[in-house]
């Protein structure tokens, strides 16, 4: 799984708990001496509950389908930028391979050897004709 995948879905869970830890009930415990105590809990043994106030929960999925939309489009930009990083490479090496493999055909190439320079110019034999009275 790429690096960005576990994050986005780690942040998604970590939104996904938010209201649930954002709802709460308050309960009101009064004991036998008149004493209130207020408590997330239900009211421990010995006292009574006087009053719970349930607490609507938030409705964040507005918001945090907002927030994921946001976090995978940013993930997918950042991976098309480093496609393209890549596709940007991959034609610079290909180009560099290209060219040096010309440099070797071309040192490998037979070259022609330069007519030759003579310190005089060649002299041309004629035929004789053989002479039997010579």
């Amino acid at each position: 799984m790429p690096p960005v995948v576990a994050a986005l879905a780690v942040v998604a869970g970590t939104l996904m708990l938010a209201p649930a830890i954002a709802h709460a009930d308050i309960f009101r415990c009064v004991d036998a001496r008149g004493k209130t105590l207020f408590t997330d809990a239900p009211c421990p043994k010995g006292t009574r509950t006087s009053d719970v106030t349930v607490s609507a929960p938030i409705d964040h999925s507005r918001e945090q389908q907002a927030e994921l939309a946001r976090q995978a489009a940013a993930a997918q930009l950042a991976q098309r930028r480093r496609a393209d990083d890549l596709e940007r490479e991959n034609a610079e090496l290909r180009g560099a391979l290209e060219s040096a493999q010309a440099e070797v055909q071309a040192a490998a190439a037979p070259q022609a050897l330069p007519e030759p320079v003579y310190p005089c110019p060649p002299v041309r034999l004629l035929p004789r004709k053989l002479d039997p009275q010579q």
